[in-house]
């Protein structure tokens, strides 16, 4: 069984490289998601201040919010992070063709390199199929590893901002 695994963490490394190499915008998509988690964390980290001392401190450095504009700067965050969310979804459907578009045409100029005879055994419509059925599927591992990579940056923020408020806090959100 672990060579299976092995063999699918290849075939997905090599998918992920091949679509990094391919499609640079990817690394767009990454940054912005990343960028998007940050802007949710700091909507949640605004709203967990306490009110007598509204100062954030970020890499070193101190901004000192009005506690009365607290509720205009949380809407504010989550509206960018709306926003972002929307764009990264619209950017990952065009990628998603884009790239199904590209495995397709790999896999057609493969079978067209491939020699006739072994072609004959099957009919062209196999390897038609099934080199549209390859490319959906590689383009939606592409895709699902951007949602994971979303959703674990999410996950850590929020670990680190319930840390970072109490600890008996994440005692009660792991164990319970």
């Amino acid at each position: 069984k672990l060579k299976y695994l092995g063999e699918l963490f290849s075939y997905f490394k090599y998918i992920l490289l091949l679509s990094l190499s391919r499609h640079k915008g990817i690394y767009f998509l990454i940054v912005g998601i990343v960028l998007s988690v940050i802007v949710e964390f700091l909507a949640i980290y605004i709203v967990s201040l306490e009110v007598n001392s509204p100062v954030i401190n970020l890499f070193g450095y101190q901004f000192i919010l009005d506690s009365e504009n607290i509720p205009l700067y949380f809407i504010g965050l989550l509206t960018i992070r709306f926003i972002s969310l929307f764009s990264i979804e619209s950017y990952t459907q065009y990628y998603t063709k884009e790239m199904q578009v590209y495995f397709s045409s790999f896999s057609l100029e493969k079978i067209m390199n491939t020699n006739i005879k072994r072609i004959e055994k099957k009919q062209i419509g196999h390897y038609i199929s099934f080199a549209g059925d390859e490319a959906s599927n590689a383009a939606q591992v592409i895709v699902s590893f951007i949602n994971i990579l979303s959703s674990v940056v999410l996950i850590t923020a929020y670990l680190v901002l319930i840390i970072n408020h109490s600890i008996d806090l994440i005692y009660f959100t792991v164990f319970i």
